[in-house]
């Protein structure tokens, strides 16, 4: 798949891990893209998004990471990632992983750094515990 997107771009963070950014202003209830753009993966795995119609690997989703405190959503029902709220020029794009992926493939502990925090375990159900 050839393909390039004229709103975001991804890059590494501070922490070496690589981040969704966006290029322009994305306002409310904007479509940042469409997840079932991407390629079709009978099994999920690390990189893909899940949506009503299966798992995809889109070209910008797998590079999309959670947040407790997302500034964007999946509608799982029409496969598209759209904005919970403004998103800046230069500020990284995440969603909630707990609300879209019926089985989490990789082990990670969040550290998003917001009041609520999640801790993933491999094969299990997310839990939310209030961060200290």
């Amino acid at each position: 798949m050839t393909y390039e997107s004229k709103d975001v771009y991804t890059r590494r963070r501070a922490d070496r891990i690589y981040g969704l950014f966006a290029r322009v202003f994305i306002g409310v209830g904007d479509r940042i893209f469409s997840i079932n753009d991407g390629d079709y993966q009978v099994d999920p795995d690390f990189r893909t998004i899940q949506t009503n119609q299966g798992h995809f690997i889109h070209p910008d989703g797998m590079f999309t990471n959670h947040s407790c405190s997302p500034s964007a959503a999946v509608d799982a029902r029409i496969g598209v990632l759209y904005a919970l709220r403004d998103i800046n020029p230069d500020e990284e794009i995440t969603f909630d992983y707990s609300k879209t992926e019926s089985d989490i493939q990789a082990t990670f502990n969040c550290t998003c750094g917001s009041l609520y925090s999640m801790i993933v375990a491999q094969d299990t159900t997310a839990q939310s515990f209030a961060a200290t």
